[in-house]
């Protein structure tokens, strides 16, 4: 019944779709450039309306009059729209652009349907190429996909009168393609909505809580998951760098080591290469982005090193009249406003969250390391054994990544077995080392030596 009325079976539904270009890295899955507006009734698009300039027209007729995040006062300390899914709990970054979107003056919402150009990417492969489309007779591939998007969307209304349009001409051919697909074809496209939901491309949200309670057990919903046992997610937030997220190849390794009582010493490396050539259209600059370290609870920072300065010499100042956003102020609880080490310390989400700065010119390689230790959540005891449980939480829009996990027990601890089941195990060490491209739960049976 939720399914069927969130595609219009009872009352006609209106959603934004909404492109996230992850060459341009958001806490969500990328900058969101380019919007449409859809009606859906009995399961078919009615209605679509694109707005010209895309999402900087419906942020011309909002005056909110709120302070933006202070990572964002590096393009905008007054907060809008285009800047809204700044919290990596899409749910949450979701009511705020539903949240700007009912100051516009554009008819309400009854959800939001978020898309990486990787989706697009993976339907073609199985449509194959489509066009001419448009004035410029552009014919869209799986492999031109990803350039063409970026070519024809970047940009703001005044460096070109329609930079959004091409997505709007793009995505009712898509869908008239797979509604005459059958048989193995449509169950392949099925099978890469599915890989992209998995691999949180592809991300929805419903104002109405019996429809998003189907999205969360879809699994579709980007929700910071609350689990217990220990936890990590990386999320970077690309803030005047471009569309640089493409080439900058990036690299998680992480050591922990589990104490007796069960509280947890680890350290992070991220290596990080911006293979970008200088003064290439859109990718040959710098990268600015801001990392934040989600932890468990009561996590406390020990040093990081090579991470960068805050660029406040950069920063535009807020408007006077701006006022504190009541949503920031409720979800995040600061620690310390900068640490000695330079560090923004908070609790979101029933997080500790590390805040922190990492600033990549064409060509340049940076090592970055952070220290941490957590209290005691990551050593579950049940009735039959002791077992640590470590959840890496994907940020939506990231590439595959390269991830190395080390845990090394205390003396009091040896593993019995662990999961995933290609991990390597030794009585003191456990080793899992591959390419994540999805939530990740590694496991760890102990026993007493």
């Amino acid at each position: 019944h939720a399914l069927s009325e969130a595609l219009g079976a009872v009352a006609p539904q209106r959603y934004a779709v909404v492109f996230q270009n992850n060459a341009e890295l958001r806490p969500t899955g990328g900058f969101m450039g380019s919007l449409a507006m859809i009606e859906v009734s009995h399961g078919r698009i009615t209605h679509l309306e694109v707005p010209k300039g895309g999402i900087y027209d419906v942020a011309g007729q909002i005056h909110a009059g709120v302070m933006a995040p202070r990572p964002l006062w590096l393009v905008n300390a007054n907060w809008n729209i285009q800047d809204a899914n700044w919290f990596p709990d899409f749910p949450t970054s979701a009511q705020k652009v539903l949240w700007f979107w009912n100051q516009s003056g554009w008819p309400p919402l009854d959800g939001i349907i978020t898309f990486t150009p990787h989706v697009f990417e993976e339907v073609l492969r199985v449509l194959g190429p489509i066009g001419p489309i448009g004035p410029m007779h552009t014919t869209l591939s799986a492999e031109n996909a990803v350039s063409t998007i970026q070519e024809l969307t970047s940009g703001q209304p005044h460096e070109t009168k329609t930079p959004k349009e091409f997505l709007a001409k793009v995505t009712p051919v898509v869908l008239d393609r797979i509604a005459t697909l059958q048989g193995k074809d449509l169950a392949s496209v099925a099978g890469a909505f599915i890989a992209a939901i998995s691999s949180k491309h592809l991300l929805f949200y419903a104002t109405r809580p019996v429809v998003q309670k189907v999205i969360e057990d879809m699994g579709a919903s980007g929700r910071i998951e609350n689990t217990f046992g220990d936890y990590l997610f990386v999320v970077g937030a690309n803030i005047r760098g471009s569309k640089t997220d493409r080439v900058i190849k990036t690299s998680l390794t992480r050591h922990a080591t589990l104490n007796a009582d069960g509280s947890i010493n680890a350290e992070l490396t991220l290596e990080r290469s911006h293979e970008g050539v200088k003064g290439v259209k859109f990718t040959g600059v710098r990268n600015y982005t801001y990392f934040r370290f989600y932890v468990p609870l009561g996590a406390t920072l020990k040093g990081m090193s090579g991470f960068s300065s805050e660029p406040t010499a950069l920063f535009e100042t807020p408007d006077p009249l701006a006022i504190l956003d009541k949503d920031l102020v409720r979800l995040e609880r600061v620690i310390t406003e900068k640490s000695s080490e330079g560090a923004h310390i908070a609790e979101e989400f029933n997080r500790t969250v590390f805040g922190v700065w990492t600033i990549l010119d064409p060509g340049e390689q940076k090592t970055l390391t952070l220290r941490y230790s957590v209290p005691a959540p990551a050593l579950a005891l049940s009735l039959v054994r002791p077992m640590y449980r470590f959840f890496l939480q994907k940020q939506p829009g990231t590439l595959p990544l390269p991830f190395t996990n080390i845990l090394t027990l205390a003396p009091s601890w040896h593993a019995s077995s662990a999961m995933p089941e290609d991990a390597t195990v030794t009585a003191s060490r456990v080793t899992w080392q591959g390419v994540v491209n999805e939530d990740m739960i590694q496991e760890v049976v102990l026993r007493a030596p």
